[in-house]
């Protein structure tokens, strides 16, 4: 398995995730979820560019230890406070470079969400859970961000459609992917860094690149710990 650069180093204690999913398995906390709320009024659209991820989660548990697998994964990606972040029923979606065209930097939170997954799924698995796995997408282009009022934004537009195509590519069984992995759009793999391309494989019959990324220290975590 691919490992990210080494600069892509985890800030939270992500230790800490797979007790707090125990905690939810155990019913000791119960996690609610943020569902979006429904647009009301009249909107503002405003044109952007911006990179968007999109992490689909298969076999996602009902309930709250479903809830509490999508905001581990929304924590870890707000650490780099990201321009928006939403979940979903079964996925967690996030803004990124609408100002700062740090392209490399969505790349990097991949990398660590795909560590973070692994360590949610071997934790569920350990419980009697099947071991969830995601898809991440990654794509960058055009947009609109859509403002009702102070508090209700959403984005729409062909690249949040990009990193949702890619987040559902399923590659099992076509001898690329097993089990969660990073696909990356044309348009943000040519902005990336030559280090961060050389982590991904272009694949043609779906229009992307796809690698597996993972945190150094994370990975050295899972072996310890979860081996």
């Amino acid at each position: 398995m691919c490992a990210a650069p080494a600069d892509s180093v985890p800030i939270r204690e992500w230790q800490t995730a797979s007790e707090r999913l125990h905690q939810a398995i155990d019913g000791v906390v119960s996690p609610i979820s943020d569902p979006n709320r429904p647009t009301r009024g009249r909107a503002r659209r405003i044109p952007v560019r911006c990179t968007v991820m999109c992490v689909s989660i298969r076999r996602l548990p009902e309930g709250a230890v479903g809830d509490s697998v999508l905001q581990e994964i929304a924590a870890e990606i707000r650490i780099d406070r990201p321009d928006h972040v939403e979940l979903g029923s079964d996925r967690v979606w996030a803004v990124f470079n609408l100002t700062d065209r740090d392209y490399d930097a969505p790349f990097h939170v991949a990398a660590r969400v795909h560590s973070l997954i692994r360590i949610l799924g071997r934790t569920l698995e350990r419980r009697g859970y099947p071991p969830a796995d995601a898809s991440i997408g990654l794509a960058y282009g055009g947009g609109v961000r859509v403002a009702v009022g102070t508090d209700e934004v959403t984005f729409a537009g062909p690249m949040v459609e990009e990193a949702r195509r890619l987040a559902d590519i399923d590659g099992r069984g076509d001898g690329f992917s097993s089990g969660s992995s990073v696909h990356v759009s044309s348009s943000l793999n040519r902005l990336l860094s030559p280090r961060n391309r050389s982590l991904l494989q272009y694949r043609p019959g779906y229009r992307m690149y796809q690698g597996n990324p993972v945190n150094h220290a994370m990975e050295r975590w899972i072996s310890t710990n979860l081996a």
